[in-house]
């Protein structure tokens, strides 16, 4: 069954295979890709995008706006990247045009540039700090981006085609039509001539003679030009010299893979498939290398910043790279569906990313070949990046529900893989050079079981009902099975180790609200790494909601542990100011207000809490659940991909961590059984340094781990979660007697979170107060703190905030 598995982008196919499945959103057609120092850059159609090869994550998009042209057209407004991928230049508006220069590793405008006349029809990088503003009226206009200082205006003979400037910056090259070349001082501000190249007819092409499709300055400040012809000709523009001729090659109309090493010493091009050819510009007669190649037609290429090695790829998808000083080839794991067009060298040399056809970007691995990520980009839906064995990262559920799997004969989403496979500190790991070899991969993955219900009523008085289902096992055995009333969890059914086989009926009572209950049952498999596509059934219930419901909160702060060197100064402080702040500021909004206050050794033990939540399961269907905890948080686990989250009781101590704390899987369990259709989790836990060889990973890899447990289960119970996340133990506590985290929460409280109607702050309002605030009070501290934050579902009254 694994040996059929196919990866789908919807329009395109991801990986495995090559099929495709038409529907949107469409991946983005990539234009141009550049390493920068945090990652990558791409530009799309779409918008421009800044990835992170740390995560894998897009910190940042911005979508690519429109103007109208001087006939009313819309067209796309130019974006250009310096090729060493420091600036990114875009303008904005076609009338009066302004020139924006970012920072291509995070994105921000460093200035403002205004081009000398409307109607700017392309931008360009001529060098890594020559920005050249090209008009179809035949004008250029030159400045230099780290500065925004203005190099000149030029008037052309011609439209411009290609763009070059030396290595010191100092001359412009403009290639133009009829093989003419135009050359200025940038300093002096004047033109040194039109070099007219001669018309070289080809020897098996009928093209036109006017093309020049590659144009660049070698060291010694000639210029080389690649003509469509196939001919490639260098001349020196301070010399009155005819153009010398280095060599012919057969090529096809549509395009040439030809770069110049960095050093500008090296000059690559591609013949016919299967054949690259080197000239050595820097000896007296330049030398040229034949080399064989077992890729088709070459459509891509790139330098190493050193200039060691360099790579290329074909129309195939296929990526070879090439030590420059033997020179020899070798071959890289994967491949895209269809002609690569994007190759850029990233991590200083250690990733090659290619960017093709079919939209994704593919991050491999130098020194072994191997495929570390793919990165997608969907637009304004989001972003997905995979890896190789299926664990990925994700912008969130609506990118996710982009990407499908098929096994067998079904077609999942991702998002049905997300409890096991959902894992951004996986893929940190990988990109930060660390062995990840998972013993189980996506492929290996067995399907859920299908999923039956017996008839259901139109409309019933009673407020709970027993859903009668069958389960029938489609060869991964049966799992958990979970209830989700209006996209909130109410109800988990355990699997039951003796009967994980064969077909089952299962009956699961569910708490039901007045109105209408929109019902979705799914099952997982027998090791909950994969759940069914949902059953869906409504309920309507023919009852009164009361006017105002029930806030029963369980409020946990955690000081003293069986292991001394673990205590805590404040989280019992925490605890208390939270319960206190719900008593004085739930008045009015709830019928009643129950708080569940927990703070001694007794109360605060696994089995306690354990015992605590599951008598929350007796909630009615219309009550509000509230859960804050104050302890230490872990993410424990002998390989990173056996690693979960865990919350740590009051009776945790050594050598048995895993044993007396809290999974994460046992939490998402506890908390889809507590059936009040609205929840907020507040967690408030510290990195447990004295906990150290059984935390594995190092201090980042931990924080994106945590983060990550947090994204799962807030998804999964459809609950409002917040999290304390950060590397260290000391950027939690110490903060007027509070953590940091704790210490936002009651300022949100207290009305500083704003508050609409009455000052009451809702969930939503609670989430964006803790999402800005945390940070910028770190950043006060001089630490570094930054929330896991995920609000879902509608938003919901938390207290009076004033």
């Amino acid at each position: 069954m694994a040996s059929i598995l196919r990866w789908f982008v919807r329009a395109f196919a991801l990986a495995l295979a090559a099929q495709s499945v038409c529907a949107n959103p469409r991946p983005e057609v990539i234009d141009t890709i550049a390493a920068t120092p945090a990652g990558l850059v791409a530009v799309t159609e779409d918008g421009t995008g800044l990835w992170s090869l740390v995560d894998g994550s897009r910190p940042a998009w911005q979508a690519r706006p429109r103007a109208p042209n001087a006939r009313g057209d819309m067209q796309l407004e130019p974006v250009a990247v310096s090729p060493d991928g420091r600036w990114l230049a875009a303008t904005r508006g076609y009338k009066d045009p302004v020139i924006v220069v970012r920072d291509a590793a995070t994105g921000r405008a460093v200035r403002e540039i205004k081009a000398p006349r409307s109607g700017v029809d392309g931008l360009r990088f001529a060098g890594d700090d020559v920005l050249v503003a090209l008009y179809a009226g035949r004008l250029a206009a030159v400045w230099e981006a780290s500065s925004g200082k203005a190099r000149g205006v030029f008037e052309l003979p011609a439209a411009p085609r290609q763009v070059a400037a030396s290595a010191d910056g100092r001359y412009l090259a403009v290639g133009q039509d009829k093989q003419r070349v135009t050359v200025y001082d940038l300093e002096g501000g004047k033109s040194l001539g039109n070099f007219e190249l001669g018309s070289i007819a080809s020897k098996s092409h009928a093209v036109p003679t006017h093309d020049i499709l590659f144009m660049a300055f070698a060291y010694d400040g000639t210029v080389v030009v690649h003509h469509a012809t196939g001919y490639i000709q260098r001349f020196d523009p301070r010399r009155a010299a005819p153009a010398a001729l280095l060599g012919s090659q057969d090529i096809p109309l549509r395009g040439v893979a030809t770069s110049l090493s960095p050093d500008r010493r090296v000059l690559l091009t591609a013949d016919r498939p299967g054949a690259l050819t080197l000239y050595r510009l820097d000896q007296p007669a330049p030398a040229r290398s034949a080399l064989r190649s077992a890729l088709g037609e070459v459509t891509a290429s790139a330098w190493e910043a050193g200039s060691r090695r360099f790579a290329v790829a074909d129309n195939q998808g296929r990526v070879e790279l090439w030590d420059a000083r033997k020179p020899a080839g070798a071959a890289l794991e994967g491949k895209h569906a269809g002609a690569i067009e994007q190759l850029a060298f990233a991590s200083a040399g250690r990733f090659l990313v290619s960017s093709g056809r079919d939209g994704s970007i593919r991050v491999r691995e130098t020194a072994t070949g191997q495929e570390a990520v793919r990165l997608v980009g969907l637009g304004e839906t989001g972003w997905v990046s995979m890896m190789p064995a299926g664990y990925f990262h994700s912008s969130g559920l609506p990118a996710e529900a982009a990407i499908n799997v098929r096994i067998g004969s079904d077609v999942y989403g991702i998002d049905n893989f997300r409890e096991r496979y959902y894992r951004p500190d996986i893929l940190s790991a990988a990109l930060q050079g660390r062995s990840v070899r998972p013993q189980r991969t996506l492929a290996d993955t067995r399907p859920p079981p299908q999923v039956r219900a017996d008839p259901v009523p139109a409309s019933l008085a009673a407020d709970t009902y027993t859903l009668v289902l069958q389960l029938t096992d489609q060869g991964g055995g049966i799992g958990d099975v979970r209830v989700l009333r209006n996209d909130v969890a109410v109800a988990n059914h355990a699997a039951d180790a003796q009967a994980a086989a064969g077909s089952q009926r299962r009956s699961i009572p569910v708490k039901l609200a007045a109105g209408r209950n929109e019902i979705k049952v799914i099952a997982f498999n027998a090791e909950n790494s994969l759940s069914s596509k949902p059953l869906r059934l409504t309920l309507d219930v023919r009852a009164t909601q009361p006017e105002k419901p029930v806030l029963h909160a369980m409020i946990v702060g955690i000081n003293e542990f069986g292991e001394a060197s673990l205590n805590l100064q404040y989280a019992v402080n925490d605890a208390n100011a939270i319960a206190r702040e719900l008593r004085e500021r739930t008045r009015g909004l709830y019928r009643d207000v129950r708080i569940e206050l927990l703070t001694t050794p007794q109360q605060t033990s696994r089995a306690s809490l354990i015992e605590s939540l599951r008598r929350y399961q007796q909630l009615d269907a219309g009550d509000v659940f509230m859960f804050y905890v104050s302890t230490h948080g872990a993410v424990m686990g002998d390989k990173p991909v056996d690693q979960e989250y865990f919350l740590i009781p009051s009776n945790a101590k050594s050598p048995v961590f895993a044993h007396d704390a809290i999974s994460q899987h046992e939490l998402k369990r506890l908390f889809s059984s507590i059936p009040a259709g609205k929840k907020l989790l507040l967690f408030d836990t510290c990195f447990a340094g004295a906990l150290g060889e059984a935390l594995y990973q190092p201090a980042v890899e931990r924080g994106v781990a945590e983060n990550g447990a947090v994204n799962v289960l807030a998804t999964a119970i459809g609950s409002t979660t917040l999290a304390a996340s950060a590397p260290l133990e000391m950027s939690y506590e110490g903060y007027q007697e509070h953590g940091t985290f704790t210490w936002v929460v009651l300022q949100a409280f207290r009305g500083k979170a704003g508050g609409g109607k009455g000052n009451v702050v809702l969930t939503a309002d609670l989430a964006r107060y803790v999402a800005r605030e945390v940070p910028a009070l770190a950043r006060r501290l001089q630490r570094e703190q930054n929330p896991a934050v995920y609000a879902t579902g509608q938003p919901f009254p938390v207290v009076a905030g004033r």
